[in-house]
C-alpha cells in the first residue's frame, strides 16, 4: 500500500545538520519533513566535540537552555601531545562542549518534531526522480507499507557515506584513500589525570587519537589511521599507540588492553576528506554530505549546523526572489565556498603534516618556538 504526501522541502538524514536545517525552515515557515533511516537514540562515529559555531546556532533557535540541561562538559582548552612527548596547547577563544551524539542527536530531532516537522523513522529513500524542478523520492516504513513524497527541494544531510552517493553517481564513489576513523566510549574510572575541561590530541605514526569527556561516566577516545604495512585491528592499533606514546599510556592502567577488547566499535573506513560536489542532480548537499573537515583541527558538527543555516535562508528567501533552480545551485555553491573551502584545505594540509612522522616532529618544534601558531590556526578552521 502506498501513501502520497507533498512537502516543501524534503530532508534526508536526522542528525545535527538535517534536524538543523529543519529547525530553521519551519521557523521560515516551510513545510518540511526528515527521513531518518534509524531509531534515534543511537550511537555514531565522532569526536563528540561541539565548538562555537554550535553554541551560537543553539542560541538563535532558542535551544541553547534546553541544551545546557543535557549537561554537556564544558571544554576550554586544546592540547596536541606527540609521540616524543612534546606538548603544545591553547586556550579556546569561544565557548566549547563535548557530549554524547546520540544524546546530542536525540535533542535535536526531538526539537524539530516539538514544533511541526514531519519525521519519517526508520525509514530509507528507496526510489528518487526528479521531474523538471519537482522532486519525487519513495520511502519504505514497513513490510507493507511505502510512502511516495513530493517536494519543491530536497537537502541530502546524511552524513559521510551513504547509498545515495552511489545512486547519484558521485565522483568521490570508490575512492581508495586508506584513512579509517575508530570510536570508542571508555568509562571514566579506567582513565586517571585527564582534565574534564581539556581536548586533547596525540599523535604517532599515521595515527591521531583524541580524548575528552562527554559526561560524568565516560569519555570518548577517536582516532584516524592510515593504514601501513597491512591491517591491524583498530584494538591493536589504538594499544600499540598508548605504547608509543607514553603520556597517553600513563592515563591508563595496566589492564586497560582487558577493557579494550570488552567495548564495542564505532568505526567507518575509506573516509574522502577531498572536495565534494555541492549540489549533485538537484539535491543541495549540507554537511558531511558537503564536504569532511578533519576532526584534527576543526568541527563537523559546527559545519553542519552553518551549512544548514545557509541552505535554509536561501530556500526561504526563494519565495520572495524567485531565482531559477540554476541561480539557486550556484549561490549556494558561492557561499558555501566562502564558509568551508579554505577551512577544509586548511584541515587537510594539517593532517598531512601531523599523521607524517617526520613532518610531524617539525611541526610540533615550529609551533613550540612560536606559540601564537596555534591559535591562529584553530581560529583559520572555524566559523565564528
Amino acid at each position: 500500500m502506498s501513501i502520497n504526501y507533498h512537502h516543501d522541502v524534503i530532508i534526508i538524514g536526522g542528525g545535527p545538520a538535517g534536524s538543523m536545517a529543519a529547525l530553521y525552515l519551519s521557523k521560515y515557515g516551510l513545510n518540511t519533513c526528515i527521513i531518518e533511516k534509524k531509531k534515534f537514540p543511537r550511537e555514531v562515529l565522532c569526536g563528540e566535540f561541539l565548538s562555537g559555531e554550535v553554541s551560537k546556532t543553539l542560541k538563535e533557535l532558542n535551544l541553547f537552555e534546553s541544551f545546557l540541561s543535557l549537561n554537556p562538559v564544558k571544554i576550554s582548552k586544546f592540547k596536541f601531545i606527540n609521540e616524543k612527548g612534546t606538548e603544545i596547547s591553547s586556550e579556546f577563544y569561544f565557548p566549547a562542549y563535548a557530549l554524547k551524539r546520540s544524546l546530542f542527536d536525540h535533542f535535536l530531532l526531538k526539537s524539530a518534531v516539538n514544533i511541526g516537522v514531519k519525521v519519517y523513522q526508520p525509514a530509507e529513500a528507496k526510489i528518487f526522480k526528479r521531474e523538471g524542478d519537482k522532486f519525487l523520492v519513495q520511502i519504505k516504513v514497513s513490510d507493507d507499507q511505502e510512502i511516495i513524497i513530493n517536494s519543491d527541494y530536497v537537502i541530502a544531510a546524511y552524513g559521510k557515506q551513504n547509498i545515495l552517493d552511489k545512486k547519484l553517481n558521485r565522483s568521490f564513489v570508490g575512492s581508495e584513500t586508506e584513512l579509517k576513523a575508530i570510536k570508542f566510549n571508555i568509562p571514566n574510572n579506567c582513565i586517571s589525570n585527564f582534565p574534564a575541561d581539556e581536548i586533547r590530541i596525540y599523535t604517532g605514526e599515521g595515527i591521531y587519537c583524541g580524548l575528552n569527556r562527554v559526561s560524568e561516566q565516560e569519555t570518548t577516545l577517536s582516532f584516524i589511521e592510515k593504514r601501513i604495512n597491512g591491517e591491524q585491528s583498530p584494538r591493536n592499533r589504538i594499544l600499540n599507540l598508548i605504547n608509543a606514546n607514553r603520556k597517553l599510556g600513563k592515563l591508563f592502567g595496566k589492564d586497560f588492553d582487558k577493557l579494550l577488547y570488552k567495548l564495542p566499535i564505532y568505526g567507518t573506513g575509506n573516509i574522502f576528506f577531498g572536495k565534494k560536489t555541492i549540489v549533485e542532480n538537484g539535491i543541495f548537499m549540507i554537511g558531511d554530505a558537503a564536504g569532511v573537515i578533519a576532526p584534527l583541527t576543526g568541527d563537523g558538527v559546527g559545519m553542519a549546523v552553518q551549512s544548514a543555516k545557509l541552505i535554509s535562508s536561501l530556500l526561504a528567501g526563494q519565495k520572495n526572489r524567485k531565482y531559477t533552480r540554476k541561480e539557486l545551485e550556484n549561490i549556494y555553491l558561492s557561499e558555501w565556498n566562502k564558509l568551508f573551502l579554505n577551512r577544509i584545505r586548511i584541515a587537510i594540509f594539517i593532517q598531512k603534516l601531523i599523521i607524517t612522522k617526520i613532518m610531524n616532529n617539525f611541526s610540533f618544534m615550529l609551533v613550540k618556538s612560536l606559540p601564537f601558531i596555534l591559535p591562529k590556526l584553530i581560529h583559520a578552521t572555524r566559523g565564528i
